[in-house]
């Protein structure tokens, strides 16, 4: 019999990708889009066609396409160490109750420097601050999904149980036109099943994370995300993220709150009208 999709390697990253690699966290920790995690709370599936189904008690119970399962426990997830730059760097919010967001972007061009960084960007849903969310994410740098000096992307679901689950990352390149999309069905009492794919629609690759039982998303965040940054040329050059077409419960979002979390002089700024959000770095 052959090995798991959960065990093979995604095929189309460079050489040095490897999972858990960041300089960032400290030993038995590796880094997700919700900072230094340990690494036995996160599972990396590399498998489109698995079937995530997060339990009431806190178990994350996961079905592979071969017919194969396993159950994960609860996590808690603990604190890893922390930096001057470390976190979301600024986000835009649509506070609405979410049964679908989608969003698209342009890859941009990678840091002129390479201090070890890792930078995240994406659109996701969140069921409130601190707890459960879903993005597709693009990354610059490594996490526990694997990664390097280069772009990739993976779809992300974080629990408030302390488990962190990741699809296949997929390298892309700079100027890769991505779509993010998160799709709900089948809910019941504010409980839904979601389909979080991220796409590069100029390779014609994607890579999608399906999720039964969680709970309401209450908000829907375009963000990006930073790790390790310690001078403006860790930013990628490009300088900006422009988000378009963006899409809440199959409409123009309405309301977007901007927030910057950091500044580190680095030209961040935060434009948003309705289907289109600009994010400056």
């Amino acid at each position: 019999m052959g090995l798991s999709p959960a065990l093979v390697e995604a095929a189309n990253l460079p050489a040095q990708s490897s999972a858990g690699a960041s300089p960032i966290c400290g030993t038995g920790y590796a880094l997700t889009p919700e900072g230094c995690a340990p690494q036995a709370c996160i599972h990396v599936l590399n498998d489109d066609n698995a079937t995530v189904s997060q339990e009431q008690n806190g178990d994350v119970f996961v079905q592979y396409s071969d017919g194969q399962t396993t159950t994960f426990p609860p996590c808690q997830a603990g604190d890893g160490p922390q930096f001057s730059t470390n976190g979301w760097v600024e986000a835009a919010y649509d506070n609405v109750a979410t049964t679908q967001m989608s969003g698209k972007w342009q890859v941009p061009s990678s840091p002129t420097t390479n201090d070890g960084q890792t930078i995240f960007i994406f659109d996701g849903t969140e069921n409130g601050p601190q707890t459960d969310i879903i993005q597709p994410v693009i990354q610059w740098g490594p996490s526990a999904a694997g990664g390097g000096a280069f772009w990739a992307l993976a779809s992300w679901y974080v629990t408030s149980s302390g488990s962190y689950l990741v699809s296949k990352l997929i390298g892309i390149n700079a100027g890769d036109a991505i779509s993010g999309s998160l799709t709900a069905s089948g809910c019941v009492s504010g409980t839904c099943s979601w389909v979080i794919k991220g796409e590069d629609t100029t390779l014609g690759t994607k890579t999608v994370l399906s999720v039964k039982g969680i709970d309401a998303q209450t908000h829907a965040v375009v963000t990006l995300e930073v790790y390790g940054v310690s001078k403006c040329s860790d930013y990628p050059a490009s300088g900006e993220s422009i988000f378009k077409g963006l899409s809440v419960n199959s409409a123009p979002p309405t309301s977007w709150t901007k927030l910057i979390f950091q500044n580190d002089g680095c030209g961040e700024k935060i434009t948003a009208k309705s289907t289109k959000v600009s994010l400056f770095y």
